[in-house]
């Protein structure tokens, strides 16, 4: 799962799992889980391109304005519905729902809003140690949230919009270490990471934040 940009703007009332005759429920949230990540990724994939050619020095157009309104209604309307389904029956795991349903419900967790991140968390955490769910998305939620609360995040996942109009790696705990704790959770080494990041971006990324202080 890939994650490169947080901008300066930032880029389920059901039943429990219980027995045999909940596997046309299951096929149900199934359904609904791919369906909404398919919806965030189709409107991701018009907006990305729109996204690399904003100069975030200057004041945002009408144009941007309205595509991140449509963009907060998506992931708001999402989220709520993640919310209701992780509340009542704990996170879509990978043996209830299948694999593809439980990463869509992994992707759309990382466009929520910093409460229902920090509300959903512990319920994947719960998954992850179960091994129903990636550890990775986990990674990424966390440095999430420590970004959202002021703190230096922890994996590396994080790459934002620098002053100067390009991208730079937000800062890192304790940067000499950042390898060992990605591949832990199954991420790929942050030179890796970069490299794919710049490949895609089209530009080079700032990672001066890794440098020993």
């Amino acid at each position: 799962m890939r994650k490169f940009i947080v901008t300066i703007v930032s880029l389920l009332s059901l039943v429990a799992f219980a027995s045999a005759d909940s596997s046309g429920f299951a096929e149900s949230i199934r359904n609904e889980l791919i369906d909404m990540a398919a919806n965030d990724q189709e409107f991701r994939g018009r907006l990305a391109p729109i996204l690399l050619t904003i100069d975030y020095r200057a004041p945002p157009t009408a144009e941007f304005l309205a595509l991140l309104n449509e963009q907060n209604e998506i992931d708001t309307r999402n989220t709520l519905r993640l919310r209701e389904m992780v509340d009542a029956n704990g996170w879509p795991k990978k043996s209830e729902v299948g694999e593809e349903a439980s990463k869509a419900a992994q992707l759309l967790v990382q466009h929520a809003a910093i409460e229902h991140q920090k509300h959903l968390l512990p319920s994947l955490k719960e998954a992850v140690l179960e091994g129903e769910a990636d550890a990775s998305t986990m990674a990424m939620l966390e440095d999430d949230i420590l970004i959202a609360e002021g703190n230096d995040q922890i994996y590396g996942t994080e790459i934002t919009n620098s002053l100067d109009g390009g991208y730079m790696l937000y800062p890192v705990q304790d940067p000499e270490n950042i390898n060992a704790r990605r591949l832990a959770v199954g991420l790929p080494t942050i030179e890796e990471y970069i490299d794919q990041a710049e490949s895609e971006l089209g530009r080079k990324i700032n990672v001066r934040t890794l440098d020993q202080q």
